[in-house]
């Protein structure tokens, strides 16, 4: 199962409250800080080792709660997540 971030995410949500199946193997990175940088669009050599730390790793069939937000929606559009209700 996966991990709970330690606190409420800041700027870089996580699953909307929602919970998903994952239809295929998937690493994302859990820090909120990290996601507000690259959501917001900040691909400097120092946000990409942050991400490198805060990656998480989940097997298909994994159940999680915390994929970052703005990832949901193309994951659900390219087949790799699926709602779990």
């Amino acid at each position: 199962m996966s991990k709970k971030p330690a606190g409420p995410p800041a700027s870089g949500r996580y699953g909307a409250g929602g919970r998903y199946r994952l239809l295929t193997g998937l690493s994302y990175p859990t820090d909120p800080k990290v996601i507000a940088r690259i959501a917001g669009g900040d691909h400097s050599d120092a946000a990409h080792a942050e991400r490198a730390r805060s990656m998480e790793r989940h097997e298909k069939g994994d159940i999680v709660d915390n994929i970052p937000e703005p990832s949901i929606p193309w994951l659900l559009k390219d087949g790799c997540i699926e709602e779990v209700k």
